[in-house]
């Protein structure tokens, strides 16, 4: 998307990406419009910018990055934790205050620690957790449960899993390695087999 670097987050369940610029995190206006609930996203949180232009500091809580898009590389407005919190002040939705509380509690930690966004995202998805702790778990022969087991034991088709098991993997949750632990093995034995064989 940039070429920055991002990564990604929850608010009340849903996914936003962060820009990392500078050493702080920042938000497109798109973003922020679709988590304070407006529904034309970016046009409506630009109308409550331009009303309120005369609050944000140019550099310091809004600018202007290159991003690049499907369509190429555009120009997009994007605002630091301290300009998502003044959106949430001059925002009327139902979300605007919650919005604001988590832009001065994550966002403020999330240039300085990234594990906090990872913490917050556990905590938002009991799901989550709970695939944690299965994964955690080994069968009769010590190997780890695959992820059809878990998906069963959770009541979810695999693929909702493996759908899961992607999102935590952007969020740094899990590593990629985690994620095909039996095919890692499987991997291992034949490797084991060939050095056998040729010996």
């Amino acid at each position: 998307m940039t070429n920055y670097p991002i990564t990604s987050t929850l608010f009340e369940g849903q996914e936003l990406t962060l820009i990392h610029k500078d050493g702080e995190v920042w938000l497109t206006a798109e973003q922020i419009g679709r988590a304070l609930g407006f529904s034309d996203a970016r046009k409506n949180l630009l109308r409550v910018y331009q009303r309120n232009k005369h609050e944000f500091e140019t550099g310091i809580d809004v600018t202007v990055v290159n991003l690049t898009t499907v369509t190429g590389i555009k120009p997009a407005l994007v605002f630091s934790p301290t300009g998502c919190m003044l959106l949430g002040m001059f925002a009327r939705t139902a979300r605007a205050a919650a919005f604001r509380r988590w832009a001065k509690h994550l966002l403020a930690q999330a240039a300085a620690d990234p594990r906090a966004i990872a913490e917050e995202a556990l905590r938002q998805r009991p799901l989550w957790r709970r695939i944690l702790q299965l994964r955690q778990y080994r069968d009769h022969r010590g190997q780890p449960l695959p992820n059809t087991e878990i998906a069963r034991l959770l009541g979810v088709h695999p693929t909702t899993l493996r759908r899961h098991l992607r999102r935590m993997e952007a969020l740094g949750i899990i590593s990629r390695s985690a994620l095909l632990p039996r095919q890692q093995q499987a991997a291992r034995r034949l490797n084991q087999r060939r050095q056998e064989v040729a010996a």
